[in-house]
């Protein structure tokens, strides 16, 4: 099972711990689990559930020495707020309705990167693998789904993994060990999802119908993401452009991803079946009639951004 983290005073190695109040959010679905980690160098450390806030909790397991307490947890399913007493102070940890869809984008709540440390270690690790790919097809990266929009699908998907010993073994990627992991979830526990994490059919959050686990490009742009601009100065990094190309009566969509913006806007894609991951500048595109980035192009869709990040 693997454990959100939610931890106190982690760094505070050599100096004592203030107290404070420190607070977290995770869905009340009883399936999402998390652990309360709370250190104090220099005296006796404690966690326990704040008298009230029993109905929200289910404790999993308690672990104590002298300098550290953990307290893994679970919800009992109904939304409210806990508070936990700790050696460092108080913690808030409010549990979410997992059906909720504050910003009604398709996507439930506790399925989306709420925090905004993770939304950069995810754009980071999506950014990481896809450059990966130029370099070295990861044996992970299925044959038959290897075109531009499955560059995409792949580095979203691996990107919400846990990066451990056992997924650089299997994906054969290791230059993502240095970056920080997300904390929300891990593929394949996403909360009310599982192995569907994309919006595959117009409907509600909770529709569990509307997801699958494969998406074109046109429903990756259409259902999975949200239009930025077609102004590429205001794209960022890990956002992704489409085209879309029309050829008598049918049309094809293509992807390009957003790898750096500054000094120049980079991007890497694949140039379809039977093809191969390029890396270019963006200016390199200028002269092409096609895949031009830029509002005067009519193939041009625009800048696209994940919505579990926006």
């Amino acid at each position: 099972m693997k454990y959100l983290l939610l931890s106190l005073c982690t760094a505070l190695l050599f100096s004592s711990c203030s107290t404070e109040v420190s607070s977290g959010k995770m869905a009340a679905d009883t399936s999402s689990s998390a652990v309360i980690s709370d250190k104090r160098p220099f005296s006796k450390s404690f966690i326990r559930i704040k008298k009230g806030s029993e109905e929200y909790v289910k404790v999993l397991r308690l672990e104590n020495d002298f300098f550290e307490s953990r307290m893994f947890f679970s919800s009992t399913g109904k939304p409210g707020t806990a508070f936990f007493e700790t050696s460092s102070g108080e913690y808030k940890v409010e549990f979410f309705s997992a059906s909720t869809d504050a910003d009604q984008d398709g996507f439930p709540d506790c399925a989306e990167l709420l925090s905004e440390d993770s939304r950069k270690n995810f754009i980071a690790r999506f950014v990481r693998i896809a450059e990966t790919q130029f370099l070295k097809e990861s044996p992970a990266w299925e044959k038959s789904q290897r075109d531009c929009a499955g560059l995409v699908r792949f580095a979203y998907r691996e990107s919400l993994k846990l990066h451990d010993a056992a997924w650089i073994s299997k994906s054969g990627i290791s230059e993502t060990k240095d970056l920080p992991q997300i904390t929300e979830f891990f593929y394949p526990q996403i909360p009310l999802l599982g192995v569907k994490i994309f919006k595959t059919n117009e409907g509600s959050a909770d529709d569990a119908s509307t997801f699958g686990e494969f998406a074109d490009a046109a429903t990756l742009m259409r259902l999975n993401m949200d239009f930025i601009s077609k102004d590429l100065s205001h794209a960022e990094r890990g956002d992704v452009l489409f085209f879309c190309i029309k050829s008598g009566n049918s049309y094809s969509y293509h992807t390009m991803i957003v790898t750096e913006k500054y000094p120049e806007i980079r991007l890497i894609y694949h140039t379809g079946e039977n093809g191969i991951v390029k890396r270019v500048n963006a200016a390199y595109l200028s002269e092409s009639a096609v895949f031009r980035p830029a509002e005067s192009n009519k193939n041009f869709m625009g800048a696209f951004r994940f919505k579990i990040i926006h």
